[in-house]
């Protein structure tokens, strides 16, 4: 029998959210439903467990971003892939003014809303990629001094519209234009090409996770060739970044990688993909995860 310890109960949470996406899963595969790994509500409970169970865990996370977007008091922003608010609530506490949470799971921006208080977030559940997001912040168009977002622009994908395949990356930049003022900037980090971060994602996450994974990572070349082309933003700045997640505990890492990528694997067996895809070791009273991010920072013309 396992001992018990203080991340027992929160894992019978983890163990029952896991048999639900599952289920769920299963069930869509026997009624012919196509599988959309990209649909975050399946498994946006799981993705709020493995808050809870480390909520410090990604500090450099934010430490490392906000060093980049140095934002100010009275700055106007849109979080893109918002999620549960990670990055939304920190930064509007900084801005202390309005902050567009735009993310297409209404499951995690509604654990934003629990814990946003008296915050001006405005939650918009839709993608930036979508015009019909600029119309819900129509307000602000040409107004914002901020966009940021982290690690969620990879999951937007071509989309075929009338017959027509559609860039949505593509145009998701070409929105952040047209809401962002002259001398905005457009901070974020997400999953570069060709990294360890980005092998992780095609091997691990991809073959385990419950939901499925699927991706389209960025590169300097793409954002030079393609991504940029016909809008007014230009680069600034990009480089990789070396950034780790703390944790406790390998238990405590294992429990928190399960929640975020609805993983359907022992502990042990995550551990394992841990440490040949990116490795981690343990730092003082701590265990480091290397979580290797593509930084950018694009301002507009």
């Amino acid at each position: 029998m396992k001992t018990k310890d203080k991340f027992s109960e929160i894992e019978i949470k983890l163990n029952n959210e896991l048999k639900k996406c599952r289920e769920l899963v299963e069930k869509e595969k026997k009624e012919g439903v196509s599988a959309n790994s990209e649909d975050f509500n399946k498994r946006g409970e799981l993705y709020k467990l493995a808050f809870d169970v480390a909520p410090t865990a990604r500090r450099q996370d934010i430490e490392r971003l906000f060093g980049w977007i140095n934002p100010q008091k009275g700055e106007r922003a849109i979080d893109v892939a918002a999620g549960t608010g990670m990055f939304s609530i920190p930064l509007a506490k900084i801005t202390e003014t309005r902050l567009y949470a735009v993310d297409p799971s209404i499951v995690q921006l509604n654990n934003l809303a629990k814990k946003k208080g008296d915050l001006d977030i405005v939650t918009v559940v839709d993608s930036l990629s979508e015009q019909s997001s600029v119309g819900a912040m129509k307000e602000d168009i040409g107004n914002i001094d901020i966009i940021t977002s982290y690690g969620g622009i990879h999951h937007m994908l071509d989309k075929e519209e009338n017959g027509i395949l559609v860039n949505k990356q593509k145009e998701m930049f070409k929105n952040a234009d047209k809401m962002l003022k002259v001398g905005g900037r457009f901070i974020a980090g997400d999953v570069g090409a060709n990294t360890a971060l980005s092998r992780h994602f095609e091997g691990s996450v991809k073959q385990h996770c419950l939901t499925g994974h699927t991706e389209k990572w960025l590169s300097k070349e793409r954002f030079e060739s393609e991504l940029l082309r016909g809008t007014n933003l230009i680069i600034a700045r990009i480089e990789n970044v070396d950034v780790k997640w703390l944790f406790e505990s390998e238990r405590q890492m294992a429990l928190f990688m399960k929640g975020l990528h609805a993983y359907d694997m022992t502990d042990e067996e995550v551990l394992e993909d841990l440490r040949a895809y990116l490795g981690y070791q343990k730092k003082g009273e701590q265990f480091e995860l290397n979580w290797p991010m593509l930084f950018f920072h694009l301002e507009k013309r």
